[in-house]
């Protein structure tokens, strides 16, 4: 049902011609997060065009949370028969992370494929898109690896000379022995070398992008404050009435809806 949620979610986003990929993990059973990448012109109006496309298969938003100047992450929800089914939705135009401004919207949109029923990257670009998101997170996982050696096992190995961009000689003859080999955990070995020289050498590549992305980011740190996002739920009650078990329950059915939930327990007569 899930799957099909979200499949019936970007059928909807090509009625309205928008033009979107599915970035990675389209083939994998356990989805979480799906990350979708649009044109920079759609993400300005991001929000009535998920508010539109959600209606139309009966979601709601319930949630919206802006990470970077450039990404907001959507959480939608639709409750049929007592059973809550929620939709997690990473949309970015730019994709950018730790400061850097790593791939345009319009490189990710290049050459875009249609398979069966969404839009998915070029493999190329997806390979590039993994590669920098598992490095940068310094967490590259079996699946990932797989996705990645398959895509450049297809295309023969081409273009992984591109990689030398990000990463000197050495560390790259190093990564793509790993990968030839699935060794996850030589990669991993290698991730915080990886992260560090992707940084440096994108920084280098076009500084100006850097202090584009820290202005942006500025911006939207300011927005956040002004405007904080989240819940506070209070619950009293005598010792023994069940507070905790009320907590606990709602801490779980709220866990999808947010990224963090503190709890806080305030004795009588402090305020």
């Amino acid at each position: 049902n899930h799957r099909a949620s979200i499949h019936l979610f970007l059928k909807e986003l090509q009625r309205e011609n928008i033009s979107y990929v599915w970035l990675h993990d389209y083939n994998n059973e356990n989805l979480g997060d799906v990350d979708i990448a649009i044109h920079r012109s759609s993400f300005t109006n991001i929000e009535n065009i998920v508010r539109r496309v959600s209606s139309s298969i009966n979601f709601r938003i319930i949630q919206i949370l802006q990470h970077e100047y450039c990404a907001k992450y959507f959480i939608l929800c639709k409750i049929t028969n007592g059973y809550i089914e929620y939709l997690m939705l990473d949309i970015c135009s730019d994709y950018v992370k730790n400061g850097r401004v790593l791939l345009k919207a319009e490189y990710l949109l290049r050459d875009r494929i249609f398979n069966n029923s969404f839009y998915k990257c070029n493999p190329l670009v997806e390979s590039e898109y993994i590669f920098l998101k598992r490095s940068l997170k310094k967490n590259w996982k079996q699946n990932h690896l797989d996705a990645f050696q398959n895509i450049y096992k297809k295309n023969n190995y081409q273009q992984l000379n591109e990689f030398i961009k990000y990463i000197n000689n050495n560390l790259f003859e190093k990564f793509i022995k790993s990968v030839e080999e699935l060794n996850l955990i030589e990669v991993n070995k290698i991730a915080s070398r990886l992260n560090k020289s992707i940084l440096l050498k994108t920084f280098l590549r076009n500084p100006y992008y850097y202090f584009y992305y820290k202005v942006n980011n500025s911006l939207r740190i300011f927005k956040r404050i002004k405007k904080p996002t989240g819940l506070v739920i209070s619950v009293i009650g005598i010792d023994g009435s069940g507070k905790s078990t009320i907590i606990n329950e709602l801490s779980t059915a709220l866990e999808p809806v947010f990224r963090k939930v503190k709890k806080y327990h305030w004795k009588p007569y402090i305020f």
